[in-house]
């Protein structure tokens, strides 16, 4: 999805990690390590466009908690 989706104007995806994990209780342990994982691609010299990078997720919802990057998910799963 990434390699053919993500910055295209004519294509609108979101990629979650939807978690039975107790997000309280074990955010440190199982997802705070996802948090502020960021993806890009790079130029034929391996240069990083600042434009080209993107979250690794747009929403982390699990039971208690959810964190977002993208206000539709932090409306729909504001709970």
């Amino acid at each position: 999805m990434g390699v053919e989706g993500k910055g295209r104007s004519d294509i609108r995806y979101l990629v979650g990690i939807i978690s039975n994990i107790h997000a309280v209780r074990h955010y440190d342990e199982y997802l705070r390590a996802f948090t502020d994982i960021m993806w890009t691609r790079t130029t034929s010299d391996n240069t990083i466009v600042p434009a080209n990078m993107y979250n690794l997720f747009d929403g982390i919802v699990a039971l208690t908690h959810t964190m977002t990057h993208d206000e539709w998910v932090q409306e729909i799963f504001n709970f």
